[in-house]
């Protein structure tokens, strides 16, 4: 069971990447939820993530996201997020 990198086209075994018997069945059926839209090796995922990460941090010029909120800092912060 073998998938390809859509970034490198590098071969990929899938119990290698991580994914079970039946995520790989439900991504060669096109129905898997992240990796039938497109499959990344870890080299590839990492500088994506990488080219994410960088263009966030420069967004965040004040700083404002660069530790994570806890529920002593905002108490509410977590139901505002998951009900804004």
């Amino acid at each position: 069971a073998m998938l390809v990198c859509d970034s490198c086209n590098l071969w990929v075994h899938a119990g290698c990447a991580g994914l079970t018997k039946d995520e790989y069945d439900l991504s060669n059926k096109g129905q898997h939820p992240i990796y039938s839209k497109e499959f990344l090796c870890r080299k590839c995922c990492i500088g994506r993530c990488q080219v994410i990460i960088s263009a966030l941090d420069k967004e965040d010029a004040l700083g404002l996201f660069a530790i994570p909120v806890t529920d002593q800092m905002a108490p509410t912060y977590h139901d505002v997020i998951k009900n804004p």
